[in-house]
């Protein structure tokens, strides 16, 4: 999806966790050429819907890790919007990396994976969120 991919997840203290995943889109100025509000909402939906991941289910850390001592993070991915993902778990090393106190959580794959003939290593740092500390909605 890109090094400017946005995304969130989250991770709930009773075992479960949901994520949502997106290429970054910027609007094209002749997508909206002699289109009404409609025909633009549906043309924007068709060209990223299947970009879009996201998925849902339980989550398990194994704090051993690998042989080499590195933690494993896994997603059972219990729904999700691709349905060959659905009943699949996901495996990733995992860290923590408090970087000028970021608080990044790096997820990535054990080795590279081919994508389009050219071999890819995936790492996603998700960022910490400060806490969401409104006391009313958003006006």
């Amino acid at each position: 999806m890109g090094s400017d991919a946005k995304g969130i997840i989250m991770y709930t203290p009773d075992g479960y966790m949901s994520a949502q995943i997106t290429p970054s889109f910027t609007q094209k100025e002749s997508s909206t050429t002699n289109k009404t509000e409609n025909d633009v909402a549906a043309t924007d939906f068709l060209q990223t819907w299947g970009s879009y991941i996201a998925y849902s289910g339980p989550f398990y850390l194994d704090e051993k890790g690998d042989d080499k001592g590195r933690p494993i993070l896994m997603h059972k991915m219990q729904i999700s919007n691709v349905p060959f993902l659905v009943g699949d778990i996901q495996r990733r090393l995992c860290r923590m990396d408090d970087e000028n106190n970021a608080g990044f959580l790096v997820l990535s794959l054990d080795e590279p994976m081919t994508f389009s003939g050219e071999k890819r290593l995936i790492r996603v740092c998700w960022r910490r969120e400060p806490d969401n500390n409104m006391a009313s909605s958003p006006a």
